[in-house]
Formats: structure tokens, sequence, C-alpha cells
């Protein structure tokens, strides 16, 4: 964990930029005829509010951007404020992020499974500990229930002990954040996502209120609600709040893993080739896992390596130091 360190700078976010447009894009596509199948997981292509609180913040971001940008809009704060729904005050600028979409997970959660069940997939419920090696195969996995043999394995999971116990070094980190779920009325309920830039949350609207994510928590593993941490959060969050009193709000614990580099996990291991990772997403799963999905099962299937697919190259952690 001492050895963990989270890189930036203006060359790699230039590349990242790049990536994140080409693979989300390709991840959108096939949402959105998934979205043709199942109308119930509701992509939108509307785009997302990034809302300002700070005047330096807003201007440096209209700084970086490009003349006549199609893929960030400025609006009105006035002429948009009845859409923002709980969020009115103290606000500085906003932008459209035109080409970000959003998806009701619960909804794509129960259609992913229903498109598994159609193909016979068998569910396991077990919780697997450790991997069964032979030479440089894995044999089996163990688990809790019972062991379970394949010809391959995927991990994918926000657990590292698996690969640190076949001595692979994802270079991978747990974070943690809260989701506070609120009831409000339908005229507090935004009218699409919003990124509020100076606190590193999210507010997704739900059908009854809304479900926030707080900013990251880098290398905390504890499973508890620390109350004094939420409060703070919301303390900050009331600053931009047109109501009061929050109306039975609701708190979980959530995990992701990040890697370095913001690139995950993703390909063979080095030693054990019947063995793959899709892991490390940190917060941008929807965004390329849809794509990456079918990159690893064109692996497993056509018997590739790394080495035979572009965009492992491009986009895996196991490709950069």
């Amino acid at each position: 964990m001492a050895n963990f360190t989270l890189k930036s700078t203006k060359a790699h976010d230039k590349k990242m930029r790049v990536l994140f447009k080409k693979f989300g894009q390709k991840s959108f596509e096939i949402l959105k005829e998934l979205n043709e199948k199942y109308p119930q997981i509701k992509f939108d292509e509307s785009g997302v509010y990034l809302i300002f609180s700070e005047d330096e913040s807003f201007k440096k971001r209209l700084d970086e951007m490009k003349v006549a940008d199609s893929e960030q809009e400025i609006l009105s704060v006035d002429s948009e404020l009845a859409n923002f729904g709980l969020i009115n005050k103290n606000i500085k600028g906003v932008l459209n992020l035109a080409k970000n979409a959003s998806i009701d997970a619960g909804e794509l959660k129960k259609a992913l499974v229903s498109e598994l069940n159609e193909l016979g997939v068998q569910f396991i419920n077990d919780e697997i500990y450790e991997l069964k090696t032979q030479g440089q195969a894995v044999q089996k996995a163990v688990g809790s229930a019972g062991e379970y043999e394949a010809d391959s394995f995927v991990v994918a999971s926000r657990n590292l002990e698996l690969s640190s116990k076949l001595g692979t070094n994802l270079s991978a980190i747990l974070a943690k954040f809260y989701t506070i779920d609120l009831v409000l009325n339908e005229g507090q309920i935004p009218k699409k996502p919003i990124i509020l830039n100076d606190m590193f949350a999210k507010i997704y609207p739900t059908k009854n209120g809304v479900t926030i994510i707080t900013n990251l928590q880098v290398g905390a593993i504890d499973t508890l609600v620390k109350t004094e941490k939420i409060n703070a959060f919301l303390n900050e969050l009331k600053r931009h709040l047109g109501i009061s009193e929050l109306k039975e709000p609701s708190f979980r614990a959530n995990f992701v893993l990040l890697s370095s580099n913001d690139k995950p996990a993703i390909g063979r291991d080095e030693t054990y080739q019947n063995l793959l990772y899709n892991q490390a997403y940190g917060l941008n799963e929807l965004s390329f896992v849809p794509h990456f999905a079918g990159v690893l099962a064109d692996l497993l299937k056509e018997g590739k390596s790394n080495e035979q697919s572009d965009e492992i190259l491009l986009f895996s952690s196991l490709y950069e130091g």
C-alpha cells in the first residue's frame, strides 16, 4: 500500500481522455443496443450536468475548453436552475457534458442476469478464497461451499487476495465511498445526473429521490458507516441545497478497486495462461466494461494472448509500470 501512487501528468491525462472517449463510445453502442431489448434500463444519452461552486475552478475549465467544443456545452445557470432539482444555491457555472450518458444500474443487472439465463449460465453463490494451480495453469477455484473446475477462470472482483496469493501484483488499491439515498418531492429531483465538480460528488435521480455518491477515500478498507464523515459531507452539500431538511436518508459504505494509472487490470495472467483479470475499473465500470467484456471473450474463444489484442496493450494496467 505504501508504494501505491496515483499518476497524473499532462501527457497521461491527455492520452486517457482519448482512450476514455474511444472505448466509452464502444461501450455506449453496446448499451444502446441492449436498451432496445430492455427499455427499463433507461439508457439516456442527453448528457450530465457538471456544476461548479468555485469561480476559480469554473474559469480554469473554461480556459481549457476548445472553441466550439461539442462535448461540453456552456449553460446559463438561470435558464437551467429549475432542472437541477435540490441543487439551487452557490452555483458559479454549469456545463452539459453532452457525450456522457446515464443508466439504471439496478435494471441493467436484472437484464444481464436474464441474458445469461437464456444462455444457460449456471450461477453459483459462493465466496472464492483460493485458486489451485498445477504447472502454468489454474486447476480449481476453491470456495467455502466447494471446489470448481473449469477450462478458464476470470477474476472480476474488488479483492486482490486471489492474484496476490499467486504472486501477481496488480498495482491497485481499495477506495471507500458512501452512497446516500434521499427521498424527495418530484420538483426536487434533478432532470438528469449531476456532477459537483468541487465536491467530487455525483447525484443520480431515482424514481423517488436521488442517490448521492461521495468522494473517494483511497486506502480506506473498513466497512463501517462513519457518521462524522457523512455529516461533514452533508454539511458541505447543504451550501447548495434549496431544502432545509433531508427526509429519510439512508447510507451505505461501498468499495471500488483503483489502479495507479486509471487503467483497469484486464487480460491474461503472465504465468497462468488460463487465468484472466477484469478488475480495477474504479467508478468507470459502465463506461468500459461492456466493451472489454467482449475483448476478454475474444481472448477466451480464440485462445489469443494479451499481445494479440491492441485494446489490452493500450488500456490494461498490466502493461504500464
